[in-house]
Order: C-alpha cells, then sequence, then structure tokens
C-alpha cells in the first residue's frame, strides 16, 4: 500500500463495510444491517503529505480528507448478521511487534453505529450512499505509525489475518 514517503502514515485494524441500497428508509442500529451487503476485515492506511497533520487538531485532519489513503480488503467476515462483531477480538502488529489489541467495544457502537451515522449525516447534507461503497467503520486497536518499508498486519478473532506492506 503506497503512502507519502515524506509525510505521515499510520495503520489501523477496521472492519470494513460495503453499502447495498440505502434508500429513504429509516434504520436503527439493528436495521442498519438491512443496508449492508458485506462485511470483512481489513486495514485502513492514513496518510498526508504534510508530516505534522495530526498536531494540529481534528478540523487540519478532516481538511484532508480524513487522512484517508486507502482500505487493503481482507476475508469476509461469515456469518456477520448473527454474530457479535462488538466482542471480536482484534490484534494489531507492525513489523511482527505488538502495537495494539481491543474489541469494538471500545467504539461508540461498533461498526453498525458507525454506518448509522453516516447514513444520517450524509442525508442531512443531501448525499446519497452508491451501492457497493465501502467504509471503514473506525481503528479498533488505534492508530498505528508506519513507515515506508514496515509491514502491518491485524489478527481479527485470532485467526482471521490481513496485512500489507507499506511503500513510499
Amino acid at each position: 500500500m503506497p503512502v507519502y514517503g515524506g509525510g505521515f502514515a499510520a495503520a489501523e485494524a477496521e472492519v470494513l463495510l460495503c453499502f447495498g441500497e440505502v434508500g429513504t428508509r429509516d434504520y436503527d442500529i439493528h436495521s442498519v444491517r438491512d443496508a449492508i451487503t458485506e462485511v470483512r476485515t481489513g486495514i485502513e492506511i492514513a496518510s498526508s503529505p504534510f508530516a505534522g497533520i495530526n498536531m494540529h487538531g481534528p478540523a487540519v485532519t478532516v481538511s484532508d480528507y480524513g487522512n484517508n489513503k486507502g482500505l487493503v480488503l481482507g476475508p469476509r467476515i461469515d456469518g456477520w448478521r448473527g454474530a457479535d462483531l462488538v466482542a471480536l477480538p482484534v490484534e494489531f502488529r507492525i513489523d511482527g511487534a505488538f502495537v495494539g489489541a481491543a474489541t469494538m467495544e471500545t467504539m461508540l457502537d461498533g461498526p453498525f453505529g458507525s454506518a448509522l451515522f453516516l447514513i444520517d449525516i450524509l442525508r442531512t447534507r443531501g448525499i446519497a450512499i452508491p451501492p457497493g461503497t465501502w467504509v471503514s467503520a473506525g481503528a479498533i486497536t488505534g492508530v498505528h505509525e508506519i513507515r515506508p518499508g514496515q509491514r502491518a498486519e491485524a489478527l481479527f478473532d485470532g485467526k482471521i489475518r490481513v496485512s500489507c506492506t507499506i511503500t513510499g
């Protein structure tokens, strides 16, 4: 996964959601799953050409598209509709060294809360979510700074791995 070599870069273990037809229906934390067609494990890569981006507060990060560089789509989470994803343990390593572990209990309402928030905020702005749109649902183990040449690896539920090598 390429990043801005002289700028800032980070990797984050994430659950990735693919939206289907959202329509105009009202959703709640349970029914929002109906708007999702697929759930995968993944890694979000954040990168900005501005190396000091995170030292200037959230407005600067937001002005740089949230620092997002791309998503690494990992394996599907089978049975996700009935699974308790909030309790799913996640570990993160950089170059094999442990840098974080958590569950989505640390995230407000978990991945489906993120989906619900996104639908609501985009509707207030008159923006539709096209079917097939992939979104990351939030950094589970934290935001881990990374440099070109390093390898990021997330382990979901002790058995689902997704990894990438960072290039500059």
